[in-house]
């Protein structure tokens, strides 16, 4: 049941926040409970028009809360946020908002916007959507930082195809896409493939494609794009629950890589194929943060030994994540991956999650791990 914020509270908000002008921080967040009206949206929008100095703002709605009239009016007040630099903006399971972009359109009047976080997870999009929000987007001519959030939004390869667009914006270096439980599969040469391959200038990428259906040639074409981000330095990868026979291949064309962070829970991986991974992870020379979840997959000890020898190998390393619950790795494989992690001298973070060992085992994993000079920080996780 929705419970009606009253006209009055709403007024009292907006008068006590107002007295502070200079106010350059403003979170407002508002959940599914709350029920807001066109009359008291644009209370709130003339209120945050007067911020003339407000440089960050976050701004949260629940389910089904304002409507296409609120979404204009909130558009107009923040064009008047002359100085705003770092907006966060979530909205949420509004289908009926999915073909409206006025709020996101007024975004362009803010000339000195540099990182943006948009959530519109949980809307019904289509390929003119995602078009119209990156034609938006695009435009901002500043924006440095962009996290777009599409996840649960019935997105598929040829409706992804308008993210190209962002390439269009001259400064970005840092792009986050959270496209979680679409419809994505082959990444296809007009599609996410097309999009990344364009943005030449990225720095910073995160690709959230957990709950996908991605295949090889998808894996293919990824390892396309990427070959033309030649100035990445930090990566992530999400692709929980998808099928990564041949997700070796993504990282080929990654030699510049200081972090990667990649996400292989319940995907299918067994000890060929993370022996490919390794040999891969192992020629990226510069890195130095590494984060690997190979959790609820066919992993044995042989895998894990060869994983062991791999870090081993990676003589920059200073922080690393390896989760490896629910596999079939026992004491040897810990064992073995410990004693490759004595070889990584400069180690100074480590977070290890495993099971399926015994206490001995547990006991001499420790041993091992505090042998390693430079490592000061350790969570360990069975």
């Amino acid at each position: 049941m929705k419970q009606k914020i009253s006209n009055s509270n709403i007024i009292l908000l907006c008068g006590a926040i107002v007295l502070f002008n200079n106010l350059s921080y403003l979170n407002l967040q508002f959940y599914n409970d709350d029920y807001l009206s066109d009359e008291e949206i644009s209370i709130i929008s003339t209120a945050i028009s007067k911020f003339a100095n407000l440089q960050t703002f976050v701004l949260i709605f629940g389910s089904k809360l304002i409507t296409k009239k609120s979404f204009d009016t909130l558009s107009c007040a923040l064009g008047l946020c002359s100085n705003l630099q770092n907006l966060e903006l979530q909205i949420s399971v509004s289908k009926d908002l999915a073909s409206n972009h006025g709020l996101i359109s007024g975004l362009e009047k803010c000339n000195n916007l540099k990182d943006l976080k948009l959530e519109l997870s949980s809307f019904s999009l289509n390929k003119e959507h995602i078009y119209n929000i990156c034609s938006s987007l695009s435009k901002i001519v500043n924006l440095q930082n962009l996290y777009l959030g599409l996840s649960y939004s019935s997105l598929n390869d040829d409706s992804v195809s308008g993210l190209e667009l962002l390439a269009n914006c001259p400064k970005i270096i840092g792009l986050d896409l959270n496209l979680i439980g679409n419809k994505i599969s082959g990444l296809s040469e007009f599609g996410l493939k097309s999009a990344l391959a364009k943005c030449v200038n990225l720095q910073k990428l995160s690709l959230l494609l957990d709950q996908n259906s991605i295949y090889k040639e998808g894996f293919s074409n990824l390892s396309t794009a990427f070959s033309q981000l030649t100035e990445i330095r930090r990566l992530k990868i999400d692709l929980f629950m998808n099928s990564v026979s041949d997700f070796s291949q993504v990282l080929l064309s990654c030699s510049k890589l200081s972090s990667l962070s990649v996400n292989l829970c319940d995907t299918n991986i067994d000890d060929e194929i993370l022996s490919q991974i390794c040999a891969q992870i192992v020629n990226l020379s510069f890195l130095n943060e590494l984060s690997l979840n190979l959790g609820e997959n066919s992993i044995t000890d042989e895998g894990a030994s060869n994983l062991g020898s791999s870090l081993a190998k990676i003589k920059n390393l200073t922080n690393l994540e390896l989760f490896l619950y629910k596999c079939s790795i026992e004491d040897t494989g810990i064992l073995n991956i410990a004693s490759g992690l004595q070889m990584c001298d400069n180690l100074q973070t480590l977070v290890l999650s495993t099971q399926n060992v015994t206490m001995q085992a547990k006991q001499n994993l420790k041993f091992k791990i505090k042998k390693i000079k430079r490592l000061i920080k350790i969570k360990q996780y069975s």
